[in-house]
């Protein structure tokens, strides 16, 4: 403080502080791999707390493998020792590998299992053994080759859970207990200035039904209609509140469409887990993004909506950051409720400009990229040498012409942007 320093504070010693450190820094990892694209999940808590039976192998701690110095001889030994609990835990119960491995991706392949097993083996033979296991089970499902040739995999409790999922859709979608008053809606249509197709999506997400989703491109105005249909819900007196896998996106649910009560996934979970801000009938549950949501997330989410008699909204873009899962939820709810689909681009005033953006979000690239080369907004070197000289002398020619502007150069690695630095 600023009298010194003062007595210890002990409440940071307090496991349930340690706790909330821990979950928070998992969120703040699976923000980051999520908006990079990685399939792949933290999971703070142990084993234990997910009633997993495998101990951990970590014995990077110093003073732990210290305290156990004086009953064995060695690092290597203790090692064995913990890959011995592992492998009598998995020879018995091989369903707990589908287990771990679903909790950290949706779909994995054969060398994912190979990998997991290998470090939870002493030799060649028990490695083999619980290959055996693993792939003779049941619950093992091949869904197919992906675009590298490998077989992918994924466990039949996900699958259960899908059917879980579309039943629960398909049980909202005729439930329609959230009308909004006519009057309110129009209401909020007129606060804003809204082009004809944004005042559809506004009026088709304010309908009724207990789902209604909206797709649309980036660039849209997604966010801006949504701020009319949160002030129409809230003049029938309905509760707003956000949902996002990421949290930059939470950020943009509560300061572009005015959501305040907007949190990221791991946090309603969190709440929810520990009986806390259980949704009710009156809240209307907007997931912005929701492409990027999981078959298993998606689940959850609907399950606590169905539970309370909420409405749920789901907005996102199918060809954008999807989420590798069993199936591609966020098309089939769309296709299964009659979604509105929100075509006209907003953020660009240039037409070529909107097509561009359109063909983007649709996965046509190289349409899309080369609009931008016939209007010369795009050029190609001869090589990468040539192009690389060419950004360089682009680059100059713009900051000696305005160097009170800003701008940026990148490349793709960091030996290109050593090179350009250079």
């Amino acid at each position: 403080s600023l009298d010194g320093f003062t007595n210890k504070n002990r409440e940071w010693n307090s496991r349930e502080l340690l706790r909330e450190q821990r979950a928070a820094w998992a969120e703040h990892q699976n923000d980051c791999l999520r908006k990079e694209a990685f399939d792949l999940r933290v999971d703070h808590r142990s084993y234990a707390d997910r009633d997993i039976e495998l101990v951990s192998q970590n014995l990077q701690h110093k003073d732990y493998v210290l305290h156990h110095l004086d009953s064995i001889e060695s690092k290597s030994e203790l090692l064995q020792e913990k890959q011995q609990q592992n492998f009598d835990v998995i020879y018995n119960d091989p369903k707990v590998v589908l287990d771990v491995l679903s909790s950290q991706k949706q779909t994995f392949t054969q060398q994912d299992i190979d990998r997991f097993l290998s470090v939870r083996s002493i030799d060649a033979d028990q490695f083999m053994l619980l290959r055996d296991k693993v792939f003779t089970l049941n619950e093992l499902v091949l869904l197919g080759q992906d675009s590298d040739g490998n077989n992918r995999y994924t466990s039949a409790d996900l699958l259960i859970k899908e059917r879980e999922l579309m039943s629960n859709v398909e049980s909202l979608n005729i439930s329609v207990k959230h009308l909004v008053e006519s009057t309110d809606l129009d209401k909020a249509i007129e606060l804003k200035t809204l082009s004809e197709s944004q005042e559809k999506a506004v009026r088709s997400l304010c309908d009724s039904s207990d789902v209604s989703v909206l797709k649309g491109a980036a660039g849209t105005g997604k966010s801006y209609l949504l701020e009319t249909a949160k002030d129409a819900w809230e003049m029938s007196g309905y509760n707003v509140k956000g949902l996002a896998l990421a949290g930059v996106v939470v950020d943009s649910l509560k300061n572009d469409a005015g959501i305040e009560d907007s949190r990221t996934l791991a946090g309603w979970k969190y709440s929810w887990d520990r009986g806390q801000d259980s949704l009710t009938s009156n809240d209307i549950l907007v997931i912005d993004e929701a492409n990027m949501l999981g078959t298993e997330d998606l689940s959850i989410v609907f399950q606590n909506v169905k539970d309370a008699g909420a409405k749920i909204v789901l907005m996102g873009d199918a060809y954008q950051h999807q989420s590798i899962t069993v199936g591609g939820e966020f098309e089939h709810i769309a296709d299964l409720t009659g979604g509105f689909k929100l075509d006209e681009v907003r953020r660009q005033e240039v037409e070529w400009q909107r097509e561009a953006t359109v063909l983007f979000s649709e996965g046509s690239t190289s349409e899309a990229v080369q609009l931008y080369v016939d209007h010369a907004l795009v050029q190609y070197g001869e090589d990468q040498d040539d192009a690389c000289d060419m950004l360089v002398e682009s680059y100059c020619h713009a900051h000696h012409k305005n160097k009170d502007l800003t701008r940026i150069a990148l490349a793709h690695t960091r030996i290109q942007v050593d090179k350009l630095n250079d």
